[in-house]
Parts: C-alpha cells; structure tokens; sequence
C-alpha cells in the first residue's frame, strides 16, 4: 500500500484541482483576472451537482467552449478527501482503492483528469491489492496465531476441535448405548428360548397322571400272571386223575384270593403251600 500511496502522490499531485473556469472578457488587468478565476461561480458544474474535473492531456475531460481547463482552482473533491497531494491523503486513498469502497469514485476522477492510459495503475491497485495482498496479509495473521497458539501449548482451532470432540463422544455414547441394549435384549431371547427348551424336556420326562394308573394296573397284571404260572407250576405233581376242569377252578380261586390285602395273601399262601405238598405226597 506505500508503494501504490508513493506512485499516486508523484504521478497524481494536485490533479484533482483542476477545473473549467469561464473565460473573462478582455482587456482585464491581473487583479480582477485572479478574482474572476477564484469565484466559484465561473467554474462549470456538472449533472451531479460537482465541479466538472477537467485535464489539458489528449483524450482527458475537456472543458465546452468559452471555458478553459485551469490548474490548482480551489479545493479538492469531496470536501478535500480525495487527493493524492501529499502521502496521507494518498494513502487513505490507496486504502480505499484496495478496500474496494467506493473506488470508482476516485478512478473516474483520476480518468477525467489524466487520461485513460491511468487505468493501468487502478487495475494493479485493485487485483493486486484487493485480490492478493490483502489475503496474503490475513494468511500472515493466521500464521502467526498459529504459531503462537503452539508455543502456549495449544492447538490451532481449539473450539472447534473440542466441539468435534464433545460431538464424537455423545455419538459414540449413543452408540455403545444402542449396543448394549441389543445385546441385553439378544440375551433375553437367548434365555426365554432356553427356560423353554428346559420346560418342554421336563415336561416330556415327566408322566402325566392318567399314565400312572395304567402302568400300575399293567405292572400288577404282569406280577399276577408270573404268580400264576409259578402256582401252576408247583402245582404240576397233582394227581393224574384230577381233570383240567378242576384245575383251571382251582386256578380261578386262587386268582381270586390274590386280590385281598396284603396281610391276607401272605397267610392264604402260607397255608396252601404245605396242603399242596401234601396232596402230591
């Protein structure tokens, strides 16, 4: 920005003050000639209400006929602003070229002036000072907060970083949360699958009541069935003159005393097994 503020106060110093005064009507003498030119009311006015710039170099503004494009005639445009008289003023105007505020304002100032070969200098201004230099100056600034922010042991982009971080394990927490809640809830299957597994076995072992009065009935149909052919047996030796009648009524009673109590058959058996003996004898 000095650079373009240097080349702006040699090239363009005092530019902007020239301006088209009214001719005066002659013979006048060197007084009233200053006092004509300095009266604003002789400068020539443009559609914008300002004070028409003018420039004596070919192709910059000229000035209509019974006016002429006088130097250093009054004040500076824009209350006095923009001018590139000195180095202040040049570099706030050049600040305002690269800001891109309201540059075109100076630009057709400077263009009316000195010609419009000066649209070199304001394209140099504007690319490369807007464009580059001002980007190169923040990346410079960042730079150095990065630098710094390392040698106070912090990180660049500390905030949003942690922020990143917060976010990452709230999701990872959601996640292991999702997890666990489909591993209890596999296990909970796992487990209702096996208490049934357990139920339906037991349930199988197990034989239902009505079964186990059949088996008792059959269990004791066998026992009397085995008694009776050891009876049948012990009894073989009677004697040959006895008929098959009368032993399958003795067999009859027999079976029939084997229904009684317990006490009962003890004693019936007791007794007939000695009369059977006794009989073969």
């Amino acid at each position: 920005m000095v650079v373009f503020a240097l080349f702006g106060l040699q090239v363009y110093l005092g530019v902007l003050r020239q301006k088209c005064v009214k001719d005066p009507i002659y013979p006048i003498s060197h007084g009233d000639y200053d006092l004509h030119i300095k009266n604003s009311s002789n400068w020539q006015i443009d559609q914008q209400g300002q004070y028409f710039i003018c420039g004596n170099i070919s192709s910059a503004g000229a000035c209509p006929s019974n006016y002429t494009c006088l130097p250093d005639i009054g004040e500076n445009p824009n209350w006095g602003y923009t001018n590139f008289d000195h180095f202040g003023w040049s570099m706030l105007n050049s600040l305002q070229l690269i800001t891109l505020d309201f540059w075109e304002d100076p630009y057709n100032k400077v263009i009316h002036a000195n010609g419009p070969w000066n649209i070199v200098f304001f394209i140099f201004v504007v690319f490369f000072g807007s464009f580059y230099l001002v980007n190169l100056m923040l990346a410079v600034v960042s730079m150095a907060y990065e630098e710094e922010a390392k040698n106070a042991g912090k990180r660049p982009g500390v905030f949003s970083q942690e922020k990143e971080r917060e976010s990452e394990k709230e999701k990872s927490k959601i996640s292991t949360a999702d997890e666990t809640v489909g591993e209890s809830a596999q296990k909970n299957d796992e487990e209702s699958e096996e208490k049934d597994q357990i139920k339906n076995t037991t349930e199988k072992d197990q034989p239902t009541p009505n079964s186990k009065p059949e088996d008792d009935d059959t269990h004791t149909e066998k026992s009397a069935k085995d008694k009776r052919k050891e009876r049948m047996k012990n009894q073989g030796t009677m004697d040959s003159g006895m008929g098959s009648d009368d032993k399958l009524d003795k067999a009859d009673n027999n079976d029939s005393k084997f229904n009684k109590t317990d006490g009962e058959k003890k004693k019936s058996h007791t007794q007939k097994i000695p009369k059977v003996k006794i009989r073969g004898l």
